[in-house]
């Protein structure tokens, strides 16, 4: 696949360091999610990630001209979500349910958008969605670090959704772990 070529050359380029405070994960279907500085960040976790792993990628960003989907969809290997419009006809849960029960795992940036890499925006309510109606998968945080020297990869211990846990908490909880 051209995303683990460019994942592992992203890694030697930027000097990439994983640290894991879990063993690495079993093929999915795993909900991975991680703060979000830069397009690259999909390049440089890709190859700590079991396969196959999509990103989850906005539309009304990705989707806007034939350079990008091509990025998104051949090279990333994406899965699109429509944000724009939302209601029971327009449900941007469904293709990331469809790559789950297919097996496969997905990665979510619950920022929503690349902030700077220090700090972290408040996490949008579609990963509470998704754990809601896939409660069984995993789901694992990742950190990035980026520093002068190069980037480190954290990825920390799986969690999921409480029983009961209103989705303020848990978002509260998930953003938490990436602190």
């Amino acid at each position: 696949m051209i995303a683990d070529g460019i994942g592992l050359g992203a890694r030697i380029l930027t000097l990439t360091r994983v640290r894991r405070d879990t063993p690495a994960p079993a093929p999915g279907p795993n909900i991975f999610f991680s703060n979000h500085a830069s397009h690259f960040d999909f390049a440089v976790l890709r190859p700590g990630l079991p396969r196959p792993t999509h990103p989850v990628a906005a539309a009304d960003y990705w989707a806007v001209n034939a350079f990008r989907r091509f990025l998104a969809l051949t090279i990333f290997d994406a899965v699109f979500v429509h944000r724009a419009v939302v209601d029971r006809s327009h449900n941007p849960l469904a293709p990331m349910l469809s790559a789950l029960d297919h097996g496969h795992s997905l990665l979510l940036f619950p920022e929503g958008t690349r902030g700077d890499g220090r700090t972290l925006q408040p996490f949008r309510g579609g990963i509470y969605h998704l754990a809601r109606q896939r409660p069984n998968s995993p789901l694992y945080p990742i950190r990035i670090h980026h520093r002068p020297t190069g980037w480190i990869l954290h990825f920390h211990p799986p969690t999921q959704l409480l029983p009961n846990e209103p989705k303020h908490d848990f978002l509260l909880r998930l953003q938490g772990l990436l602190q």
